[in-house]
């Protein structure tokens, strides 16, 4: 009852955001196939149960706005940014909805009764900045070709990379690789940045998402 509930609103999600439908859906499928399958294990064999995630604040922006929106209908809640992971790197905690956990299993009233008397929020299950549940969404990242002959976004795109919320080092990076708009940089991949002198994978990641960002604004209206 409480899985076909919040699936049901998860569904009204895509209709009153349809620039964001393909990371609602990705998003369904994070929780269903990774998430819930990985609580569900971890509960039946620890002594203290779990309900949270934790995801690094360097996961792609794209990541981020999934799960921000799974929170509207109620599968996710957001918790506390800033929580340190088991490597004391920075992430922000989720509670997933508890009826979605008590819907796997054959005896929910049973099963759930176990995972409220043990529940602990000290126990996360963790998802890296570069988790390989990403790699989906890392390939789509924004499906902006569904947007051709949009005249807004195409607006958005060709604007001046200067724009980003970057540091100066990254934009004089963007300028040296010759990405010169948001679009540019949104057709790069991190690989590409990594070429400029001094970028690594977390400063890679950061110009990337910034340029994610930019274009979901412009979809988020």
């Amino acid at each position: 009852y409480y899985r076909e509930g919040v699936w049901s609103e998860h569904s009204g999600l895509a209709e009153r955001y349809p620039g964001h439908r393909e990371l609602i859906d990705w998003g369904r499928r994070f929780v269903e196939q990774d998430v819930l399958p990985s609580l569900y294990k971890r509960n039946h064999a620890a002594t203290e149960t779990s309900s949270y995630i934790w995801i690094h604040r360097d996961a792609p922006v794209a990541v981020r706005e999934a799960l921000r929106l799974l929170c509207y209908s109620g599968i996710l809640q957001e918790g506390v940014s800033g929580i340190r992971g088991t490597r004391s790197e920075m992430g922000t905690r989720f509670m997933v909805n508890l009826g979605c956990q008590f819907a796997l299993d054959a005896e929910p009233v049973t099963f759930g009764s176990s995972i409220r008397k043990s529940l602990s929020v000290r126990r996360m299950t963790e998802y890296g900045s570069n988790n390989s549940a990403y790699r989906a969404i890392e390939s789509l990242d924004l499906a902006v070709d569904d947007f051709e002959g949009n005249q807004a976004l195409e607006a958005q795109l060709n604007r001046s990379s200067d724009v980003l919320d970057l540091t100066a080092f990254q934009k004089s990076k963007l300028d040296e690789l010759g990405l010169s708009t948001i679009g540019a940089v949104l057709a790069s991949d991190e690989e590409e940045y990594k070429k400029a002198y001094m970028i690594g994978k977390v400063r890679a990641r950061q110009m990337r998402n910034a340029a994610v960002a930019a274009v979901l604004e412009y979809l988020s209206g």
